[in-house]
């Protein structure tokens, strides 16, 4: 909503923003050992994506709060790129724990989603075009996601389904079926943000720690070996 109200050069879109960012937060909270202790989140911004993240969503937080009481204090155009930035920071987060390239080819990442959702409400219409084309190339290249058991097979249905019905929908061009569509579109979204997160590997630290002893072991064996003249 912030990213369309600023594309259209309008102040930030009421009182949800907020809401939905403090909710954010206060469910971030469940992720943490010791709750108590959230403030410290912040004190690793240079090395930490997850400290970044929660760092930009505080500070959209605030802008959207003082956007809200007053809508001219922040320019439109601030609160849209900061809604971006924090969209971006989001998805470092799992970047960091799968670097995998075809996660960040993903159209169920934030970022993209994002801008995705928002060509539906603005012009031209070429934008929402050409994301959707971009979609749906991911979703072909992703087939795999079939394979990964019955949820994630469910979800890919959907998205590559609602690709197609979308401009089904689109087409007659009358209220009804632009509702539909929206509602199918929006279903879509959400489809693939759930197979973001089921198409993500990150690395098992457990063989990673028993991959790098073996390593560790290997060398000194051969190390010793060439100290005791053994080839």
């Amino acid at each position: 909503m912030m990213m369309v109200s600023a594309l259209r050069g309008m102040a930030t879109a009421g009182f949800i923003p907020p809401i939905l960012l403090a909710g954010a937060m206060a469910v971030s909270l469940l992720h943490l050992g010791v709750p108590r202790r959230s403030w410290r989140a912040v004190l690793n911004i240079l090395s930490s994506p997850l400290s970044r993240e929660i760092a930009m969503v505080l500070l959209l937080a605030f802008v959207s709060l003082a956007g809200w009481l007053k809508s001219d204090l922040f320019p439109p155009l601030i609160t849209g790129l900061l809604a971006l930035l924090t969209l971006i920071s989001v998805d470092n987060v799992y970047f960091a724990a799968d670097r995998s390239f075809s996660l960040k080819l993903h159209s169920g990442q934030a970022f993209f989603t994002g801008l995705y959702a928002v060509t539906w409400f603005i012009e031209p219409t070429i934008l929402f075009i050409v994301f959707s084309m971009l979609a749906a190339l991911s979703v072909v290249m992703r087939y795999k996601s079939t394979e990964a058991g019955s949820l994630a097979r469910t979800l890919y249905y959907i998205r590559a389904m609602a690709l197609p019905v979308v401009f089904m929908l689109i087409y007659p061009d009358s209220p009804l079926t632009d509702i539909a569509a929206l509602v199918v579109f929006m279903a879509g979204l959400i489809a693939d943000r759930l197979l973001f997160y089921c198409d993500i590997r990150p690395p098992n630290i457990k063989d990673r720690l028993t991959e790098h002893l073996e390593k560790e072991y290997e060398k000194k064996r051969d190390k010793q070996r060439q100290n005791a003249g053994i080839s």
